[in-house]
């Protein structure tokens, strides 16, 4: 007989309480009958108070109170070094409370880690969002592969082996984006395609503007890197630059092409292209400077000062 898995799951929530009980409920008919797990809900100090009756009668059910809000991705990475440090497990399951990672998955997600043991991703197979969302969801994925060099295609949806995670919880760059953090950690992963569910109850908190920082937030994983290519498409606009440049004092001084005054605001036009771009390249490359010479916040390390002691 195979040995049952003791697995933790974490589940970061902020005011979304009736969605967290359907969840749990749901997650407990799942894995009942064949994994030992706990349930931690890191509650992001939400402005509506847990309702400690209402998930009394879950066994397995634990919650973490932070001092503040932190946000979504903060939340789990709180989660995962409280988890390190407290509760030695098989692995780490991370997973929203609104259950658009459905609990039906989970099976998928395990017998996937039993027969690679490494961090297996959800990859979205099917997703429930609006055109809208989807949309600038597509012109997101593409700028992280042009700026960044690689392709992020999942979310927070996923399962931890123990030893992975001891590892993520001494990366600073989850504090910021937690799946972005892991494919920076050089951890082996992999994915597996599926469905997004629905939201179980209530409608979404997140709007357009936190969707946009949370974007912004993956490229500040990768901010070195991506400095570096913007550099490079900076210079290459200079040396276009100057190069049309050059072509236009040509034209103005050996041919009879030019129009009376052209090429006097073109060059200016040039020149101040050139100048800005040299400046923006000046301020990034002092701005990656001033990143290296900053103090790393390790989450393992400073997870305690948000906290709640009751």
């Amino acid at each position: 007989m195979d040995k049952r898995l003791k697995i933790n799951i974490i589940i970061p929530v902020f005011n979304d309480w009736d969605c967290l009980k359907i969840l749990v409920g749901n997650i407990h008919r799942e894995l009942a009958q064949d994994t030992d797990f706990r349930i931690f809900a890191i509650n992001d100090c939400s402005t509506i108070d847990f309702p400690q009756e209402t998930f009394a009668q879950f066994n397995h059910f634990e919650v973490v109170h932070l001092t503040r809000n932190m946000g979504h991705q903060k939340a789990i990475s709180i989660g995962i070094s409280y988890i390190t440090e407290h509760e030695e497990c098989d692995a780490v399951i991370v997973m929203d409370a609104d259950g658009e990672d459905r609990p039906q998955d989970l099976p998928k997600l395990i017998e996937k880690f039993k027969t690679e043991n490494k961090i297996v991703f959800a990859k979205r197979n099917k997703r429930q969002e609006s055109l809208t969302f989807r949309f600038f969801y597509h012109i997101y994925k593409y700028s992280f592969l042009l700026l960044v060099g690689k392709e992020i295609s999942f979310g927070n949806y996923c399962i931890i082996p123990y030893k992975s995670l001891k590892v993520l919880a001494h990366v600073s760059e989850i504090w910021n984006h937690f799946s972005g953090g892991v494919i920076r950690s050089k951890l082996p992963y992999t994915a597996i395609p599926l469905d997004r569910g629905k939201r179980l109850s209530g409608t979404s908190k997140m709007n357009f503007v936190a969707l946009v920082i949370h974007g912004i937030s993956s490229y500040t994983v990768y901010l070195e890197v991506v400095v570096v290519r913007l550099l490079i498409l900076l210079g290459i606009l200079i040396a276009i630059s100057i190069i049309s440049s050059i072509t236009v004092v040509s034209l103005r001084l050996f041919t009879n092409l030019a129009i009376p005054g052209w090429a006097t605001y073109t060059m200016l036009g040039l020149i101040l292209i050139i100048l800005q771009a040299f400046f923006v390249m000046l301020h990034l490359a002092m701005t990656v400077l001033h990143y290296r010479t900053q103090r790393l916040f390790i989450p393992a390390l400073h997870y305690k000062n948000y906290i709640k002691i009751s």
